[in-house]
């Protein structure tokens, strides 16, 4: 699902109880359940994101992948693809969406943050196991010098990306408020991992 597709469930979670609500008060009572069924499964997948899928995320970047700022959420290759566009050739395997944990800078302030942030995204390009798999992005921080000099590179070729400005999906009410607050920095991109 990634943050994205959370960002678009909240927003048919809140389409459809207004309009089943809308449906009841105009006395299309079956029409009216129908939609607060479906507003119920919506809100049973935003439920799933917070309680399972995000902690689950987070254990595997910490624990088997070491990553100590950069959080990897799997996403469906189809939906990768979709935000992507054409901008990225190769034969994907898996597609992953950066989440970044603790922005406000945590523990020796924003300095060791972005020190642990080029850590990771280099530790997540240089794996073996992550070879074939595509890594895709939206922060209101922009990738490490190192990364974008690699991405750089890698766009000629159709491997990699990055673009001011987010992927269109427009921020649902009390999340994403980092990215909210800086809708003029923020970056989006893909890295194809070979």
């Amino acid at each position: 699902m990634g943050t994205k597709g959370r960002d678009i469930v909240i927003w048919l979670y809140g389409l459809l109880m207004l309009m089943a609500a809308m449906a009841l008060i105009s006395g299309k009572i079956l029409f009216g359940r129908v939609l607060f069924i479906l507003a119920l499964l919506n809100g049973f997948a935003l439920l799933y994101f917070y309680a399972v899928y995000l902690p689950k995320a987070k254990k595997y970047s910490r624990e088997e992948l070491k990553l100590k700022t950069v959080v990897l959420l799997p996403i469906w290759n189809w939906w990768g693809k979709i935000l992507t566009g054409s901008r990225i050739n190769g034969r994907v395997k898996k597609t992953f969406e950066i989440h970044l944990n603790d922005i406000e800078g945590g523990e020796g302030g924003l300095a060791a943050y972005i020190k642990n942030y080029r850590r990771d995204l280099i530790s997540i390009a240089g794996r073996d196991n992550m070879s074939g798999n595509l890594v895709i992005w939206e922060s209101h921080l922009p990738p490490p010098s190192v990364f974008r000099k690699a991405i750089r590179e890698r766009e000629k070729i159709q491997k990699a990306y990055l673009k001011k400005g987010g992927y269109g999906i427009p921020y649902p009410p009390f999340v994403s408020l980092h990215l909210k607050a800086n809708k003029k920095r923020i970056y989006r991109g893909a890295y194809y991992i070979e």
